[in-house]
């Protein structure tokens, strides 16, 4: 009995021991893995902030320095006036970040902003701000409203030049109205702008849409409304934007096969007129025909997930996690 007692306690000591190990073995490589990931989350963080820190800094500065004369042009009393705002955005830029180191980051910066920055000043644009890899553009400041949407298709083209070598594509949103716009003297008596209103906004999110559609360059009715020369810009279809239910008409531009275009203009005056028959057609050419034109996609997509409500306003508030 005695023997027996003292077998079992042996292996209940050593089940218990092995037991503790396992829970410390797993315990440890725990914390090794949380360890990893917060060193991985202060080295990217780090780099970020490096990023959004010094981006104007390692531009050319010749380009910067054009920018800042116009400064005397503009007056720093609060105005209420009417502009575009183009907002230009690099993207699938946070993937290059993670896959490249600072200095790489910061030489392709320069070398596509210098080029954007060259367009921007002679199409008479004022550059509102640099944010990480985007340029947010205002037209109508100090000078009338010019031709803004060339500057959109300049910038698109260049970037069509500089993609064979880096592979980044642009996404662009134009949007036109008026915005309160003031100039504050700070940092040593230099001036900072202060834009507020729904151009801003708006822009930010046209350009955002373009991931959506799988287009290059949105823009708004008001904005097309200002233009004086002929654009490829087709009609996309009229969405909800914010929770007020406004109707807003967005007009893009895709390289395509103009055929596919002007089937999809059908299939979007076929949507809104509530003609499901001749919406299932095009339904039909596309699947058969270009899989990869991305605003009729859009609607085919759309339709499968809501077929009750065909012919309703789309709302794209909550597509982004954005809101104006």
């Amino acid at each position: 009995f005695i023997s027996l007692y003292t077998i079992n306690f042996y292996f209940f000591v050593n089940l218990n021991t092995i037991s503790n190990n396992l829970i410390f073995i797993t315990l440890f490589i725990l914390l090794i893995y949380f360890l990893i990931q917060i060193f991985k989350y202060f080295t990217n963080k780090n780099k970020t902030e490096k990023h959004k820190e010094s981006t104007s800094s390692h531009l050319n500065q010749n380009l910067l320095k054009k920018t800042k004369n116009i400064d005397k042009k503009i007056l720093k009393e609060t105005k209420n006036i009417t502009v575009s705002v183009l907002f230009i955005e690099l993207d699938n830029f946070s993937k290059y970040v993670d896959d490249n180191p600072i200095e790489k980051i910061f030489e392709i910066l320069n070398i596509y902003f210098t080029k954007f920055t060259e367009i921007i000043i002679n199409n008479k644009g004022f550059i509102y701000k640099f944010l990480e890899n985007k340029i947010i553009v205002l037209f109508g400041i100090p000078d009338a409203i010019d031709d803004h949407v060339k500057t959109a298709f300049d910038c698109y083209n260049i970037s069509k030049d500089l993609f064979t070598s880096y592979n980044l594509n642009i996404r662009i949103g134009i949007s036109s109205g008026k915005i309160n716009f003031t100039g504050l003297n700070v940092y040593n008596k230099n001036i900072e702008y202060v834009a507020i209103g729904n151009p801003l906004k708006i822009s930010d999110k046209l350009k955002n849409l373009n991931k959506i559609f799988n287009t290059n360059i949105l823009i708004g009715k008001e904005t097309k409304a200002l233009l004086k020369n002929v654009y490829s810009l087709d009609y996309l279809g009229e969405f909800i934007l914010n929770q007020k239910d406004n109707l807003f008409e967005i007009y893009y531009f895709k390289e395509a096969v103009k055929q596919h275009k002007e089937r999809f203009k059908l299939m979007a005056n076929a949507y809104e007129n509530n003609d499901i028959n001749s919406f299932k057609r095009f339904i039909s050419y596309f699947l058969e025909n270009s899989t990869d034109f991305g605003p009729a996609l859009f609607y085919i997509k759309h339709h499968k997930n809501n077929e009750k409500k065909f012919g309703e306003p789309i709302k794209l508030i909550n597509n982004l996690n954005f809101d104006l």
